[in-house]
């Protein structure tokens, strides 16, 4: 019996099972007695669930709790304990599903969801359970800001949080093009098509076949099918070669009609237009929570970028030594840490927040973040490598011209910055 089974079934009988012992009550308001009389009055859990569940919540920290609505939520700071009973909470409360999730899924049932996805998670340095919790929280207060509930139905927004667990189950440290490279298995049973993203659909698949973990199986056939859908082209869409497409999806749905979305609160005709392109969005809200590293607050997104540049140069190392081409980044005696973060965030991350943003501006506190980012990147690289005056004048022009565009979209006339980027311009005592 592995530690993990042992703390559910401890749970199961009502009790806490963690070894470690519990914050002091003056240090930790517990989250059970945090949860609000109206989501009490609303819920429909039978007196066991709900003993259950708050035995579940009740060694949380309200604190953490208060955290998952904010960018300052730390996945891999957390225990395995508290990272499921996270899981948990925001599987069952998340506000645009919660009454069909309270409704048809008892705590029990998620909890034993949630744990089978954590034991098909390998312990790697970056892809591993901890980065799941993370884009499921990521994913729910991004559809919390944005109000997606005008345009995705809760049962569309529940798939994109069953999406955030399954997006990178079994993952194996390495990429496609490694895969493809080496004529992995996986590679040969998906004919080069997005093996890893096939197979985490097929293990998420997998999870939800058992009937002790089956989440959906309240749904009605036709309902079924569609949350399938919406998962697996949401999984799938997290394969970096469909990148750029989404990128360009995102850019001309603002260019052909930007007036419906220029506004900071949602217009009827923005909510028509999304309405039309639900399946785009679920997408775009996994894959941005997927790649979303560079839009966290500095202390967060550096340590995320270092795990995972860290799996980059261990399959280049297997590169080298299967003696095949070594993959662009993955060379730990050729690549600084801090230069491949610059390009990263100007190649690849900062054009889909510009045309996430462009969207939904309620969002801007990533455009925040990604350009403060991107400057202390460029600060860290300069001190690092001591670059000639010519190759520093190049960097800094590329990541000016980066920064500026971030601040744009903060400072557009039409725009309001939020409440959240006014307290980190305070924080960093910027203007």
């Amino acid at each position: 019996m592995t530690e993990t089974d042992l703390m559910v079934m401890n749970w199961m009988q009502g009790r806490h099972a963690g070894n470690e012992p519990s914050a002091a009550p003056e240090d930790s308001v517990r989250a059970s007695t945090a949860l609000s009389a109206a989501s009490r009055s609303k819920s429909v859990f039978e007196n066991e669930d709900t003993a259950f569940y708050e035995s579940l919540m009740k060694n949380v920290p309200a604190e953490l709790i208060q955290q998952l609505r904010t960018t300052n939520f730390d996945a891999f700071e957390q225990s395995t304990e508290n990272q499921i009973a996270v899981s948990v909470h925001v599987m069952m409360n998340h506000e645009s599903c919660a009454e069909f999730v309270r409704m048809s899924v008892p705590p029990t049932l998620m909890l034993q969801f949630v744990v089978a996805c954590e034991a098909e998670y390998p312990r790697n340095p970056f892809h591993c359970f901890s980065h799941a919790v993370d884009v499921v929280v990521t994913s729910a207060l991004f559809m919390t800001r944005i109000e997606a509930s005008n345009f995705l139905q809760g049962t569309a927004q529940f798939a994109v949080l069953v999406a955030g667990f399954g997006h990178d189950l079994g993952h194996p440290a390495l990429n496609n093009a490694f895969l493809i490279e080496t004529a992995n298995e996986l590679a040969l049973t998906y004919n080069d098509r997005s093996p890893l993203e096939n197979f985490h659909c097929c293990k998420l698949f997998q999870i939800l076949s058992e009937a002790d973990n089956n989440i959906l199986r309240s749904l009605k056939k036709e309902a079924y099918k569609d949350v399938r859908k919406q998962i697996i082209e949401a999984i799938l869409h997290t394969d970096v070669i469909k990148h750029n497409e989404m990128v360009k999806e995102l850019n001309l749905l603002y260019q052909m009609r930007s007036e419906a979305f220029d506004s900071f609160e949602p217009t009827e005709e923005g909510i028509e237009i999304l309405t039309g392109q639900s399946q785009m969005m679920l997408n775009a809200i996994l894959h941005t929570a997927d790649v979303g590293n560079p839009m966290k607050p500095w202390q967060i997104a550096q340590k995320l970028a270092y795990l995972c540049v860290d799996e980059f140069f261990a399959q280049g190392d297997q590169e080298k030594e299967l003696g095949i081409p070594v993959q662009m980044l993955n060379d730990r005696e050729k690549v600084n840490r801090a230069n491949s973060q610059i390009g990263f965030i100007e190649f690849m991350v900062f054009p889909l927040v510009e045309a996430v943003v462009q969207i939904f501006p309620q969002l801007d506190f990533l455009s925040f973040h990604i350009g403060q980012n991107l400057k202390s990147w460029a600060k860290l690289w300069e001190t690092e490598v001591q670059p000639p005056q010519d190759q520093l004048e190049k960097v800094k022009q590329r990541v000016s011209k980066v920064f500026h565009r971030s601040e744009n979209l903060l400072q557009d006339q039409v725009r309001h910055v939020t409440t959240e980027v006014k307290a980190e311009k305070r924080a960093l005592q910027l203007p």
